[in-house]
């Protein structure tokens, strides 16, 4: 059975079982779990959670990027690590996908297929009642990370430096999915089932869970650093290389991994925003994908739409971009509804002494 679907049948349990609502769920992303590597960010956060959070927890939501390739091992070690957690706490790990989910599969298999597999579905509601969270709450997870094929993107060389891709010849070498959600025109073809999941929920709240966020570049300052970083490491490898054609170079590659949208556009990521910004039901937007913590507001959204980036939940560490907002190595997010204010709000915490 797919992750999904066993951690739901242990969630429901969970509910049943409780003689009194839980406070919180906890939402963390980005943890590229690998078998190459160490895991020692996600573990330092299960277990902080095993020793904190126990028993005001319901479960977990993992915001996407579980897994840092789509292999086989990984997501077979991913899996008995949930389970194992489980088994020590009770307290079931709900997965959503993210980009990650499928790098590194070979050309003649199926990622969408495999993820399924292994993991379970790619969109859904995971529908919660007052039971379990104080109030009924309906979390929408949509996959914004769905590949229909993967291209290969070339730009022209521009030397070596400590973050820069793979060099092969003369030519940098990418493989993206054609069309992240952001980056297609299809959206509303595509993905009509997520306003189906928005008018049908049984909740009084609405959490929504996607793993790339529904900005061209919710962080302007971010991209900046990285090529600043970037191009004094490529500058010693590379002597020849201009901060222009850098800047360049990654702006491209940015747009492609982000997606292309404007709020003036009318492509998917403002097909995203015209279907969420009146649903006031939808409290909070939860997302990954950037390594990093940054909350914002959906301000075309009537209510301002609470917005959160919480990307710290494993070994690619977060970093701070945003010195309003900074950021330890790992962190995690409580959600919680609050009774005075009749709506769920969320709290960032920082996982052990770094």
């Amino acid at each position: 059975m797919p992750l999904l679907n066993t951690m739901i049948e242990r969630l429901n349990a969970r509910i049943n079982d409780a003689s009194t609502p839980y406070e919180q769920f906890i939402f963390l992303s980005d943890v590229h779990y690998s078998t190459t590597s160490s895991n020692a960010g996600f573990e330092k956060i299960l277990t902080q959670i095993q020793n904190l959070e126990i028993n005001k927890t319901l479960f977990i939501l993992i915001g996407g990027d579980m897994i840092d390739k789509g292999n086989i091992q990984n997501y077979t070690a991913f899996i008995d690590i949930c389970n194992q957690f489980y088994a020590q706490t009770g307290i079931p790990i709900i997965p959503t996908m993210g980009n990650h989910e499928f790098y590194g599969v070979s050309a003649n298999t199926n990622e969408i297929s495999r993820y399924k597999k292994y993991m379970g579905s790619t969109n859904y509601p995971l529908e919660i009642s007052n039971k379990g969270l104080k109030d009924s709450l309906t979390v929408v997870a949509f996959n914004d990370a769905k590949p229909h094929k993967l291209e290969k993107i070339s730009y022209p060389d521009i030397g070596k430096g400590k973050n820069c891709a793979k060099k092969t010849n003369t030519k940098h070498l990418f493989y993206f999915p054609h069309n992240y959600i952001h980056y297609s025109s299809l959206a509303p073809k595509n993905f009509s089932h997520f306003p189906d999941y928005l008018n049908n929920s049984q909740g009084n709240h609405i959490i929504v869970t996607m793993h790339v966020p529904p900005r061209k570049d919710p962080l302007p300052t971010m991209l900046d650093q990285f090529i600043q970083d970037e191009y004094a490491a490529c500058i010693k490898a590379n002597p020849i290389i201009t901060m222009k054609d850098l800047k360049t170079y990654y702006r491209n590659l940015w747009m492609l991994v982000h997606g292309n949208s404007t709020a003036d556009k009318n492509d998917s990521t403002q097909w995203f925003v015209d279907e969420i910004k009146n649903r006031k039901k939808v409290e909070l937007v939860l997302m990954g994908h950037v390594h990093t913590y940054f909350p914002f507001l959906l301000s075309e959204a009537n209510h301002n739409l609470q917005c959160v980036i919480s990307g710290g939940g494993g070994n690619n560490s977060a970093r701070t971009y945003d010195s309003a907002y900074p950021v330890t190595k790992y962190h995690y997010m409580r959600i919680k509804y609050d009774t005075n204010l009749g709506r769920f709000v969320y709290q960032k915490v920082n996982a052990g002494n770094e």
